[in-house]
């Protein structure tokens, strides 16, 4: 199984997961520009299982650097931006892979787009499907 996750100040921006025999979900963050920060609602958008989709995805996250930068090494960078994490499970094994958007240096910028090309192939099958429940987060 393959899952992302991105956050921006705690609050979850965009999360999905998918395998080869059971799917997955990609879970859309809907917020208002009036609301709170920390208030949301999440709606879970079911993916059917289709191993040709998978293998696309999996194509995707195997272009990815064998040793992954590492952010704090970075020269030129942006706070306060989005950041993440990615994980690939095979078996009883999870690897984990934490990332930061605001890394701008060329080889991380490159490990990034990767990572945001899969991120926009899952979320793209996410839209085509209706969401089949909603969640709550409400910050008073």
């Amino acid at each position: 199984m393959i899952a992302f996750e991105v956050k921006s100040w705690g609050a979850p921006a965009n999360r999905w997961q998918y395998g080869p025999n059971y799917g997955g979900v990609w879970v859309e963050v809907i917020s208002e520009p009036t609301d709170r920060l920390g208030s949301y609602t999440l709606a879970f958008h079911p993916i059917a299982a289709n191993r040709d989709r998978y293998l696309m995805l999996e194509a995707i996250v195997d272009r990815l650097p064998a040793e992954i930068p590492v952010f704090e090494g970075c020269k030129r960078k942006m706070t306060d931006m989005p950041y993440g994490t990615l994980r690939l499970t095979r078996g009883a094994v999870t690897k984990e892979i934490a990332w930061k958007s605001g890394c701008m240096d060329d080889e991380y910028v490159q490990f990034m787009d990767t990572l945001k090309e899969a991120d926009r192939m899952v979320t793209d099958w996410g839209k085509m499907a209706p969401a089949s429940r909603t969640e709550e987060h409400r910050i008073e």
